[in-house]
């Protein structure tokens, strides 16, 4: 039952987070300074994955942020075309990209992981050559509904089942698996 409470209190907030940051996307203005609703709006999709935004209304707000996390006084010739061109594939997407989360945990914590611009900047032209787009998903006008217990197992409470998966030890992670190759148990 805590577990129920924990999620649906997480759901709830999900659903507001995602109609206060669906706000401030549509009335960010790309000529104005950056907005923290939008950069929470940005480490919102890093955490979650959460694809429930207009493209076009974020498009412009990670291209904002893309050119204020990349820039910088020593910029030469070579880097600001490389930044560009990061730019302006992020434009050519209809829709979200597939790689929109790690896009966004690289705009939200900028330098976590690289130390600098120029191999920021090559791993945001990596997640921006992608071909493959996300279907948008809905902001949740609802939570789901509790699950309820369908019968009761021999200690008397809810009848739970357990699924295991192995994998066999003697493939490398670059074959591909087979169906031969993994034993499940119920």
């Amino acid at each position: 039952e805590i577990q129920a409470e924990t999620y649906y209190s997480f759901m709830s907030s999900v659903k507001e987070d995602c109609e206060k940051f669906a706000k401030a996307i549509a009335a960010f203005n790309e000529n104005g300074p950056s907005n923290k609703e939008v950069e929470e709006c940005i480490a919102f999709v890093a955490q979650t994955g959460c694809n429930c935004f207009e493209w076009d209304h974020l498009k412009k707000a990670l291209a904002f942020r893309t050119k204020e996390v990349l820039s910088g006084e020593d910029d030469n010739a070579d880097y600001v075309a490389e930044r560009e061109a990061v730019i302006s594939s992020l434009a050519k997407f209809t829709a979200a990209p597939f790689t929109l989360q790690r896009m966004c945990e690289l705009l939200s914590q900028p330098s976590l992981h690289h130390k600098t611009k120029p191999k920021l900047c090559f791993a945001l032209a990596k997640v921006t050559t992608v071909t493959t787009t996300l279907d948008k998903e809905p902001i949740p006008t609802e939570l789901p509904k509790a699950p309820e217990p369908t019968s009761s197992g021999p200690s008397g409470g809810p009848e739970t089942s357990t699924t295991t998966a192995t994998i066999s030890a003697e493939t490398t992670p670059a074959e591909e698996h087979t169906s031969d190759d993994m034993e499940v148990s119920t």
